[in-house]
């Protein structure tokens, strides 16, 4: 059965902004930014922290910024491990950032993280029949998820066990 209220409209919203924001961040930092090495350190933390966020407001974490009653916002959180996800299989590689193994790492428990998204969409298949655009969607998740299957090999084979990103302190730090 679908989670009640998964895809709800608070959720799909949210969605929305969080998605416009990394790129609006992105185009800002990765296209127009100085530094393409700081730039990615501090949009990596910015992600980390947005996904962070919406952990604290999911059903699972209790909800601390919930009132009773709102519809939940798992996908979101979801979404955001998903865009976090693409976001690390394709910039490292566009930008030359060096390939580490903790990115291997860190796109498996994001990839675990947004599954659920998968399945719901594989549910709302199953219940509400066959719909062009619910399959489109399920085909492009998939395919997502082998592509970045290939890239955590990728990271896992090819790089090395350094960490390049620096905490989000010492980046503000060095910048200002």
């Amino acid at each position: 059965m679908i989670r009640e209220n998964y895809f709800n409209s608070r959720a799909s919203v949210h969605c929305v902004a969080v998605a416009f924001i990394y790129l609006a961040l992105d185009i800002k930092f990765l296209l127009y930014g100085e530094s393409k090495d700081l730039n990615f350190e501090f949009l990596f933390n910015v992600k980390v922290f947005v996904c962070f966020l919406y952990l604290l407001c999911s059903n699972k974490a209790a909800g601390y910024f919930e009132h009773e009653g709102s519809p939940s916002l798992d996908f979101t959180l979801h979404m955001t491990a998903f865009l976090f996800m693409l976001w690390l299989m394709v910039i490292p590689g566009v930008i030359g950032v060096a390939l580490s193994k903790y990115f291997g790492v860190v796109l498996i428990v994001l990839m675990v993280g947004s599954l659920p998204i998968l399945f719901e969409v594989i549910k709302c298949h199953e219940f509400q029949g066959f719909r062009i655009s619910l399959k489109c969607v399920e085909l492009f998740i998939t395919v997502s998820y082998l592509v970045s299957v290939v890239a955590i090999l990728m990271y896992l084979i090819n790089g090395d066990w350094s960490w390049g990103v620096r905490p989000i302190h010492t980046l503000i730090r060095i910048s200002f």
